[in-house]
């Protein structure tokens, strides 16, 4: 019999669309493959070959994991007066999340033909975890970011209560402890972890609780997971149908590319964007990167302000191609948009990589390696979490410039010259981006991860 393998993830375009390529690739080897993730996506991994599976929330309609605590869970966890805290966040809201889920999640996976052979999941999630402990299955975290070294796990969210209480229950109920060998955003399989990404580009354990309980859990690198073909997430928070708009941008792109201009793509990614960041403090989670107390608004207008000014002086050489986010107001008061530049909500990313010569990005772990999957320096803007450093490692590399602090750092004079850099022939920039192009296409990407999986489960077998 094929083996079977179950995905467990959260709903992010961002965690969904590396694991797509990996799909596509288990299922060319014969494989089954169910998928469960919420069902905004359901079409995306259908398309790549799975069998989608709701998360079955008890008394909800709710088809996803939890991206904070639910009423219930705050009014039994979190102690009256507190201020709002890591329970607002899917780290703080997992543990709950896991006991609320586990019993139809167990009755879903024993219910599955063939039986599973190995779960593969998110390490924000530990309710997978807690499914192969009492299945008895293998199960290996899914890193769509560089390693656990930029995860933004804070260490003291392990002594929260609204963790701690969900963890003694978890433990009386299933026999497992959470916090054996993991904490909230830092949940890591010791049967193996897959890590997007190259060795140049991996981030190890950061000095104290990572590099003291966490040394011994295994990590392999497959290198980047993009595909082309098939639908992918390319804003969950864009529900327009794009389609023509789409065709018109990389058309125009062609076109300007054919008459001898160089196309610069600038996105600043999907989670500086959505809702509960457009209008509100980055807080604590910007405090690195000089951004606490910006808005995701104010942070991602700053750098559009900047593009519009620098590049849309250079009508005659470049052609930018811009993702506006899902946002009415994006653009407002800012200068007006440039003749040489076309707009849209969200764009055909890997699509439009092929044709770009320059990529303006918040620096995200997905759009780091698809910019660099197709040889494309990088010009990093970022706000928070794993950015700063991937856009510090990028330019160590000499793939690349970051712009860390960027309200101060990032100016229009400033972004012209790295584009400038970015897109001299030959230059250092764009001969370090093709290296790393090299490297990610001698990794294996999905072929080297399904390896890694069937070898996890021939030793299970």
């Amino acid at each position: 019999m094929a083996p079977h393998i179950v995905f467990l993830n959260y709903q992010a375009a961002g965690h969904v669309n590396p694991t797509l390529g990996l799909v596509v690739e288990l299922r060319k080897r014969g494989c089954f493959v169910t998928y469960f993730v919420a069902e905004d996506v359901k079409d995306v991994v259908e398309g790549a070959g799975a069998t989608w599976r709701p998360w079955r929330r008890p008394g909800s309609e709710e088809t996803g994991v939890a991206s904070k605590l639910d009423a219930e869970g705050m009014a039994r966890y979190v102690p009256e007066g507190s201020p709002p805290g890591s329970y607002m966040s899917p780290f703080g809201a997992a543990s709950w999340d896991a006991l609320v889920l586990m019993p139809n999640l167990l009755e879903d996976l024993k219910s599955l033909s063939p039986p599973p052979s190995v779960v593969i999941y998110d390490p924000f999630l530990v309710a997978p975890l807690v499914a192969a402990h009492v299945l008895k299955l293998p199960a290996m975290a899914f890193l769509s970011y560089p390693g656990m070294g930029v995860s933004a796990a804070d260490d003291k969210m392990s002594e929260a209560t609204w963790v701690v209480g969900p963890q003694k229950e978890l433990l009386a109920k299933y026999g497992y402890d959470i916090l054996s060998k993991g904490r909230p955003g830092d949940w890591y399989s010791q049967d193996g972890n897959l890590v997007t990404t190259i060795e140049p580009l991996y981030h190890g354990p950061k000095f104290g609780y990572q590099s003291e309980t966490l040394c011994d859990v295994p990590f392999t690198c497959v290198g980047a997971l993009s595909v082309a073909s098939g639908k992918r997430v390319a804003n969950a928070s864009v529900k327009d149908d794009l389609k023509d708009k789409w065709a018109e941008v990389l058309g125009k792109l062609d076109a300007e590319k054919a008459a001898g201009k160089k196309v610069v793509y600038v996105s600043m990614g999907t989670v500086g964007s959505r809702t509960d960041m457009w209008n509100r403090k980055f807080g604590v989670k910007g405090m690195a990167n000089g951004l606490a107390d910006a808005t995701g608004k104010e942070a991602i207008q700053h750098c559009f302000r900047c593009c519009l000014q620098a590049l849309g002086r250079l009508t005659d050489s470049v052609v930018v191609a811009m993702a506006l986010g899902p946002h009415a107001d994006a653009l407002e008061g800012l200068p007006p948009v440039p003749p040489n530049f076309v707009v849209a909500p969200a764009m055909p990313q890997l699509e439009v990589l092929e044709r770009t010569d320059a990529f303006v990005t918040h620096g995200g772990a997905n759009s780091v390696h698809e910019g660099l999957d197709a040889g494309v320096p990088l010009i990093v803007v970022p706000l928070f979490g794993d950015q700063p450093l991937n856009g510090d490692r990028v330019a160590s590399l000499v793939a690349g410039v970051c712009f860390r602090d960027p309200l101060k750092a990032l100016t229009p004079e400033a972004l012209e010259a790295a584009v400038t850099r970015a897109l001299a022939p030959g230059g250092k920039l764009a001969e370090g981006a093709r290296k790393l192009k090299m490297q990610l296409t001698e990794s294996g990407g999905a072929s080297t991860a399904a390896e890694t999986i069937l070898a996890v489960v021939a030793r299970h077998a």
